[in-house]
């Protein structure tokens, strides 16, 4: 069913987006009334970049979304309970990551990496997704002590404050992958257990991770904080003046794109130049996220794309 971009901006307020091909996009995104009222009702939503399509909805607090391995217009939709719904255009089917765990999140992110789906909750727990079960990849990882708290709040609570909280994973294969963390913390998996990469030149939250084209990755974290590298070989790119957190990374064709909430800049010959969307007023952007053809900034109430990077359209407006 189609709906107009006028209904978009008013009722719903976007979370993420994928791009399943060239011209096709799939963005989730949370029905703002029913939020206001204290109920979560998550939407899929496609666009040929002219046009809006209404999908399938769940009552759920969508986190992330990923494209299923098996491509085509599928997605996997993530909620903060760990809700994991597959959903097409015309179909959905609901899995639960711990169906026998309740209460085992919040959740972050689901990521399709090289092929295979990944979920990240935030107290640097990782599931793999094979043959339609998840497998959590816990070998490495300190075994959280949950009867020392009265409840889950009190335990997340307690996470913070040992800065013992997950954002972001990526990977160059299915046994290398990395998780960013809070206070400079990455954990390598190398196909076997987890283990802490202590060489990194900082103790900012590192709150998102892209593997690039050369094979190493870019992370992004507090107070401007701009990394690449390799494990045990880190170089700082860029550090702002302290008072911007980026917490999105991509990249696009030959450019590294950062989101800190407030916009969207591009890293110029090792310094961050703001992105111009034509816009008068400052453009928000929560989210960024490539592919070789298409670069896509999405906040809760704008989305642009790009083809080239300097010429941005607005699919909202």
């Amino acid at each position: 069913m189609n709906i107009s971009r006028e209904e978009l901006f008013e009722e719903y307020l976007f979370v993420d987006g994928v791009i399943l091909n060239n011209d096709f996009l799939a963005l989730s995104a949370i029905h703002g009334p029913a939020q206001k009222d204290g109920v979560f009702v998550s939407q899929v939503f496609y666009c040929d970049l002219q046009d809006w399509t209404a999908g399938l909805y769940y009552p759920m607090e969508v986190k992330s979304i990923a494209q299923s391995p098996s491509g085509k217009d599928e997605i996997y939709m993530l909620g903060r309970e760990g809700e994991c719904l597959c959903v097409s255009p015309n179909k959905k089917k609901l899995q639960m990551i711990e169906p026998d765990t309740p209460g085992v999140g919040p959740f972050r992110k689901i990521k399709n990496i090289c092929g295979a789906l990944y979920v990240l909750g935030e107290e640097k727990s990782v599931w793999h997704c094979q043959k339609g079960q998840w497998t959590k990849l816990a070998k490495g990882i300190p075994s959280p002590d949950f009867d020392m708290f009265e409840d889950q709040d009190e335990y997340f609570d307690d996470l913070i404050e040992k800065s013992e909280v997950a954002f972001s994973l990526s990977g160059k294969s299915t046994n290398d992958l990395c998780m960013t963390c809070t206070t400079g913390q990455a954990w390598f998996w190398d196909g076997h257990a987890w283990a802490q990469d202590y060489s990194l030149p900082t103790n900012q939250n590192l709150y998102d991770i892209c593997k690039l084209e050369n094979g190493k990755y870019i992370i992004c974290g507090g107070g401007g904080t701009l990394i690449e590298g390799e494990r045990a070989r880190w170089n700082i790119i860029e550090t702002f003046d302290g008072e911007s957190d980026l917490i999105s990374v991509c990249q696009f064709k030959d450019s590294i794109y950062v989101s800190d909430g407030q916009g969207l800049s591009k890293l110029h010959h090792g310094k961050t130049v703001p992105v111009d969307f034509g816009l008068k007023a400052d453009t928000p952007s929560h989210i960024v996220v490539a592919n070789h053809d298409l670069v896509l900034s999405i906040a809760a109430k704008e989305v642009f794309f790009s083809k080239d990077g300097d010429t941005w359209f607005s699919l909202l407006m």
